[in-house]
């Protein structure tokens, strides 16, 4: 709410321009009309909708303003508008008679808006397809034509191309559909017009657009790794509310795709698939740890190898850190609940949980191969942890 102070102000109209800073950066400008009549009047401002006493007030001219649009606006182009404008005179006065145009600087018809109540007048104005600046005057004209008022405001109209269309939200790992996310994994999003181009993080922090694209779960913008047309990789805010039931949409530049539910779990854990030409289609991203070759057909793991297997969804990390912000390797970001591993059937303990040093909602198991494995190219690799299971990939052991 912002309440003008008027106190020792003459007879007049007062024009002012408050900027908004957001914190994500952008600005929002909004104009400000005041309107001081006499003594004998009341002093209004253009939040004021009904219409007030104004003693021996003699009116000299129009005071519109557009409630729809700020200074320095941004719309779609070739998009519906809707315009709304409050119409008073200097004495405070809302005039629903007489006119209400507003013409175009960019050849768009002029159109005339519709009295409601209280000063308020309508319309929709049909932005044309072709983008840039334009600037919009509202004349209003009283019913006989003796007072006269001009507003000006300024923006531009935007790309016209079509909203973006937000059909899954996956784990990035496992791509499983319709499984929960866990607060900072990875998953991936998946539709069409999602942003413009391609693009991949520069670096950690990770910023949270790419390619003009936006995430938003539960209300907060989330850290990117990847964007596309058909494809943003994103992480889950690592605050957001476990066992609930969010929203997560898609904005690119100022158009919004319609929201999506997801469920949000503790921890929902995935290995990711790395499978190399001639590996099998399950092979897991899981390396030897001290030569970090992939334990596939051609590197096959043995009894005793120590395994790093890279995954997501495993929650809570202690210490925990900010969003989009990389892993610390001293001391490591470890995970709050120690996870179980089994390969083939066998049970194998992890000696390290926790977040990949310098990666953001990369985590890492490290494990001792455990005797008793029958050798094969497709030993399954299994991880749980509170009381969630992985789906199932493969690695080669001899």
């Amino acid at each position: 709410m912002v309440q003008p102070l008027t106190n020792g102000l003459a007879t007049g109209v007062y024009n002012a321009q408050l900027t908004l800073q957001f914190y994500d950066g952008t600005l929002q400008r909004i104009g400000l009309r005041t309107i001081v009549a006499s003594a004998a009047s009341a002093t209004v401002t253009a939040s004021d909708t009904e219409p007030h006493a104004t003693g021996g007030c003699t009116p000299t001219q129009l005071v519109p303003i557009i409630t729809t649009l700020g200074q320095s606006f941004g719309v779609p182009a070739a998009w519906p508008v809707a315009l709304e404008s409050q119409v008073r005179d200097d004495c405070g006065n809302a005039v629903n008679t007489g006119s209400v145009k507003v013409s175009f600087s960019n050849g768009d018809p002029p159109l005339s808006l519709l009295p409601l109540q209280s000063g308020l007048w309508q319309t929709t104005w049909q932005s044309g397809t072709t983008t840039g600046p334009v600037t919009l005057t509202v004349t209003a004209t009283n019913a006989a034509q003796t007072l006269t008022g001009t507003r000006v405001i300024s923006g531009g109209l935007g790309d016209n191309s079509p909203a973006p269309l937000l059909a899954a939200a996956e784990s990035g790992a496992s791509f499983a559909p319709n499984v929960a996310l866990a607060p900072g994994s990875i998953i991936s999003l998946f539709g069409s017009n999602l942003a413009n181009g391609t693009a991949s993080a520069a670096g950690v922090p990770l910023s949270t657009t790419l390619a003009g694209a936006t995430v938003i779960m539960a209300g907060v913008q989330v850290p990117l790794l990847y964007g596309s047309n058909g494809q943003v990789n994103a992480v889950v805010p690592v605050g957001i509310g476990t066992n609930t039931s969010q929203q997560i949409l898609v904005q690119r530049d100022n158009t919004y795709s319609v929201p999506i539910s997801v469920n949000v779990a503790a921890s929902e854990p995935a290995v990711f698939p790395y499978p190399l030409p001639g590996d099998p289609p399950t092979q897991g991203a899981i390396v030897n740890a001290i030569s970090y070759a992939v334990a596939d057909p051609n590197a096959p793991a043995k009894a005793g190898d120590a395994l790093a297997i890279f995954c997501t969804g495993l929650g809570a990390v202690n210490p925990p850190l900010a969003d989009g912000a990389a892993a610390p390797s001293s001391p490591p970001a470890n995970t709050v609940v120690t996870p179980t591993v089994t390969i083939g059937g066998k049970n194998a303990v992890p000696f390290f949980s926790g977040l990949a040093p310098g990666f953001v909602g990369l985590y890492q198991i490290n494990v001792t191969v455990p005797s008793g494995i029958t050798p094969a190219s497709q030993v399954p690799v299994v991880l749980s942890i509170a009381g969630e299971t992985s789906p199932p990939v493969t690695i080669a052991v001899k």
